[in-house]
């Protein structure tokens, strides 16, 4: 995911179903946890303090590891996991 942020000039592009696939499941793993539920609560908040300006990759990031110090490993091991479907 930490790959993903930032990457606005790739979504321009023709081949946009791998970034599609990897943002649905960046969703999925932060919405299976409170913890992650928070972090997008709290990425929605920061983004409404200034609704004109999008927040800068660092920010995310900055934000996304102060939730998951460990997030790579995490998420990694979320990636070799059964699929399991969610209702939003």
């Amino acid at each position: 995911m930490s790959r993903l942020i930032g990457l606005e000039e790739s979504w321009k592009q023709k081949n946009t179903s791998k970034l599609y696939a990897s943002s649905w499941a960046a969703i999925y793993f932060l919405m299976d946890s409170s913890q992650g539920r928070l972090l997008l609560k709290n990425i929605m908040l920061a983004e409404q303090e200034s609704p004109c300006n999008k927040l800068q990759p660092k920010q995310l990031k900055n934000m996304l590891y102060l939730q998951f110090p460990d997030f790579n490993k995490l998420y990694s091991e979320r990636l070799k996991t059964t699929f399991k479907a969610h209702n939003f």
